[in-house]
C-alpha cells in the first residue's frame, strides 16, 4: 500500500483525501454501471439518394437500433446532455463521375473541421470511394444532430451509416 495511505497528514487532511478519493472511485463505478447514462443510436442507407449540386443536404437513415427512440431517420434529437462520439460513412454510387463531397454530423449545415472532404476523382475509373468521419462533441439536451452532406456536383449516395454514442454526462 503506498505510504500515502498509511502516513499520517496534520489535520486529519489524510482521512479527507482518502474519502475523497473513495467517492470519486464509487461515483465512476456507479456511472459506468448506470445503464441510464447510455444513449446509443445506429442507422444506416442502402439504397440511392440523389444528392443536388451546391446544395447542403440531410442523408436520410433507417434505424437499426435506437433505444431511447431520439432518432427520427432525419434528426438526432439529443435525448441527454453529455460528450457524444458520432462516426458516419458515406459511400458514392460506383463509377461516379470525378467530384468533392464532403460529410459529418452538426447541429447546423455548414463546413467547418467537423467536416470530412474527399475528392472523388478516382471514382470515376469504377472504384468504390468511402468516407469515414469520426466527431467527438459536447451536447446539450435537445440539440438536433443531422447527417449532412455537400458536393461540388451532384451525385448519389449509395449507402450510409451514423452511429452516435454518449460516452459520459456533460
Amino acid at each position: 500500500m503506498p505510504a500515502f495511505w498509511t502516513t499520517p497528514l496534520p489535520g486529519g487532511v489524510g482521512q479527507r483525501i482518502k474519502a475523497g478519493l473513495f467517492n470519486l472511485a464509487v461515483t465512476a463505478i456507479q456511472e459506468l454501471q448506470d445503464d441510464t447514462n447510455r444513449y446509443f443510436m445506429e442507422s444506416a442507407r442502402s439504397t440511392n439518394q440523389s444528392i443536388s449540386a451546391a446544395t447542403w443536404t440531410t442523408i436520410t437513415t433507417t434505424v437499426v437500433s435506437d433505444p431511447s427512440g431520439a432518432y427520427n431517420g432525419t434528426v438526432y434529437t439529443v435525448p441527454a446532455s453529455g460528450i457524444y462520439v458520432c462516426t458516419t460513412k458515406v459511400r458514392p454510387a460506383d463509377a461516379s463521375a470525378a467530384n468533392s463531397i464532403c460529410q459529418g454530423v452538426n447541429t447546423s449545415n455548414v463546413d467547418g473541421p467537423w467536416m470530412a472532404w474527399l475528392d472523388t476523382m478516382q471514382a470515376s475509373t469504377g472504384k468504390r470511394t468511402t468516407i469515414t468521419n469520426t466527431r467527438i462533441l459536447s451536447c446539450t439536451a435537445g440539440d438536433q444532430l443531422r447527417l449532412y452532406t455537400y458536393a461540388d456536383s451532384a451525385y448519389t449516395v449509395q449507402q450510409a451509416s451514423l452511429v452516435i454514442y454518449r460516452l459520459s454526462r456533460a
